[in-house]
């Protein structure tokens, strides 16, 4: 792709495929669902274990069909969508603990941060490298901006008094 033209709306496909597929956008899906949507504490892991399934069953069905290998005849099978049951149980402990994290972040805005360092911590696994391409510098920068929100609700909340800590 290095060096390639590509039309506006390939770039936008590129740039939103990139941000959707990373690490951080895998975990801060449960972790909002569960800081927003969650009407318990219960509720909050069960949702974002539900979401983490749900997605991953998904990323592997378009997977499949969308790169069928030569030969195959682009038909999915239970085989193809429930490749490897490890990772469903990756994904099931992230989506618990990303839930279970969010509802908790309503009581303690700290755990806003977590956000923060998981952008932190894909950034790094990336690579400098990854601001090369202007495609990768984008979605790079969209996480930074996912990164410098939760840091700016963190610190709205605590200016608020918010912070304080309540039972959950």
């Amino acid at each position: 792709m290095r060096g390639a033209a590509v039309s506006g709306g390939e770039f936008v496909r590129l740039v939103v495929t990139g941000v959707v597929n990373s690490v951080t956008v895998w975990f801060a899906a449960p972790f909002l669902l569960g800081r927003r949507a969650a009407p318990s504490r219960l509720a909050a892991p069960c949702a974002g274990a539900v979401f983490m399934a749900a997605a991953l069953m998904s990323y592997f069905t378009f997977g499949a069909l969308r790169g069928a290998p030569p030969g195959h005849d682009g038909t999915v099978g239970v085989a193809d969508v429930f490749a490897d049951p490890s990772w469903y149980l990756i994904a099931i402990a992230a989506g618990i603990v990303g839930g279970a994290l969010g509802w908790a972040s309503r009581h303690r805005p700290v755990l806003m941060l977590v956000l923060a360092l998981a952008v932190a911590a894909d950034l790094f696994r990336r690579g400098a490298g990854s601001w090369e391409t202007s495609f990768t510098a984008v979605e790079n920068g969209l996480l930074l901006a996912g990164g410098a929100g939760s840091i700016v609700v963190w610190m709205r909340r605590r200016a608020s008094g918010i912070a304080a800590v309540r039972p959950l």
